[in-house]
């Protein structure tokens, strides 16, 4: 369920981001410190490396946490 972005995690957490100015949503996205250039920034960024792109924090208005991942079929569980 979508949550306020002021109670979004910023400990490098991923999850999904809500920009009401284009009506979707940002996926994967994480709060961090980048690189760019010989410049520090901080803000969501849709790299876990440090070196993506750093998006307005103005822009995003609710977060939401990253759906659990896929149960393993039979078939794909190590033997």
């Amino acid at each position: 369920e979508w949550q306020p972005i002021e109670s979004a995690p910023r400990d490098g957490t991923v999850i999904d981001l809500w920009c009401p100015a284009i009506g979707r949503r940002a996926a994967n996205m994480c709060w961090r410190p980048v690189m760019t250039g010989h410049a520090r920034y901080e803000g969501w960024t849709d790299d876990w490396y440090g070196r993506g792109s750093l998006f307005d924090a103005r822009q995003f208005s609710h977060w939401m946490p990253l759906p659990a991942p896929p149960k393993a079929s039979p078939a794909q569980e190590p033997v």
